[in-house]
């Protein structure tokens, strides 16, 4: 080598990257790319609602989960955009942190108080959803939540045989009307109300153990639905709790009442499955009326590294307007009760 070579030399490898940055550069990229993928995955994959398995169970586990836990994502793609300037991958940083907003903004958006909706006057009915845990040994503090709510309606999910009677009694002076089927495992439903109640379809197996009944709100009919689809911590789970989405997604018939579905969904607003119920014509009542994110599962009291979510919610279909939703206080279950108040819109 000349001596005029030398310094050329020596000046490549001062200008020649850390190999830590070389490596963490592609890692980077890999994460962006991967990254992308479950994006579009998320946001593109079509709600299928039959039940048969299949390779679509992993890419809708995919989608679901992603769309469920939307801060989480964006937490994700921050953290990737930090990592990505330190290895000096501009366009991978830049990049992330507008995924990050685009992923964070529908949670944001809907924590955003609805100001259209602080105008609305007029009588309201309202109705309390909760999933009291199978588990629960007293509902002695659930009923007096129950009473300190004061909803016109209680829908009830996991009501177990000793607890339904409990409530009964506890609730006999002020919730003189009930439709009760209550089940020693997580198929237990229930209705209490201040006026009358007619059962309109019971609950009839684990598959489809809804419960319609018919009430009186202001003095007009409607149908009200106890809602509790299947969890989504498992594939066969999951692809039930499409099939009974499905169920609800089927057009209603001519002379339908107006409706309300409350209860345990078991999806939050964001998901495949809360998208396909608001293009089929449910109202969500968090997207009409939500003032905050209302998280509802899991419980502070559960001490759960899971992000809280509001998967205890509430849909209409017909004139009904919701007016404002709630987030009742712990009553030692998993979930939160859910409260949604309505008027008539019409």
């Amino acid at each position: 080598m000349s001596s005029t070579d030398a310094p050329i030399a020596e000046l490549s490898l001062a200008e020649s990257p850390p190999k830590w940055r070389k490596i963490g550069g592609r890692l980077c990229v890999a994460a962006f790319v991967a990254g992308i993928l479950v994006t579009l995955l998320a946001w593109l994959l079509p709600l299928r609602t039959g039940i048969e398995p299949g390779v679509y169970d992993v890419f809708a586990a995919v989608a679901f989960f992603s769309r469920v836990f939307l801060l989480p994502m964006a937490v994700g793609w921050l953290v990737l955009a930090v990592a990505a300037s330190i290895c000096r991958r501009w366009g991978v940083s830049a990049s992330s942190v507008l995924l990050a907003i685009a992923w964070a903004a529908p949670e944001l958006w809907m924590a955003w108080p609805r100001a259209r909706m602080a105008a609305v006057t007029g009588p309201t009915f309202s109705v309390t959803s909760m999933n009291l845990n199978k588990d629960m040994k007293d509902a002695t503090w659930a009923i007096q939540v129950m009473r300190n709510l004061d909803s016109d309606f209680i829908v009830l999910q996991e009501l177990s045989p000793k607890i339904a009677e409990q409530i009964r009694q506890g609730l006999a002076d002020t919730y003189p009307n009930a439709a009760l089927f209550p089940d020693s495992e997580y198929d237990g439903v229930g209705v209490f109300s201040k006026n009358a109640v007619r059962v309109e379809r019971p609950p009839l197996n684990h598959e489809q153990r809804n419960l319609a009944v018919v009430v009186t709100a202001l003095g007009r009919e409607l149908e009200l639905v106890d809602i509790h689809l299947a969890p989504p911590q498992q594939s066969p789970k999951r692809r039930l709790n499409r099939w009974q989405v499905g169920l609800l997604l089927e057009p209603p018939a001519a002379d339908a009442r107006p409706t309300l579905l409350v209860g345990d969904f078991n999806f939050s607003a964001m998901t495949p499955q809360a998208c396909a119920l608001r293009i089929a014509g449910w109202k969500d009542a968090q997207i009409e009326a939500g003032h905050g994110r209302h998280a509802t599962w899991p419980a502070k009291s559960q001490h759960s590294i899971v992000p809280p979510v509001r998967i205890d919610t509430a849909y209409a279909r017909g004139p009904l307007q919701a007016v404002r939703v709630e987030t009742g206080t712990d009553i030692g279950s998993d979930h939160l009760p859910g409260k949604t108040t309505w008027r008539w819109a019409d």
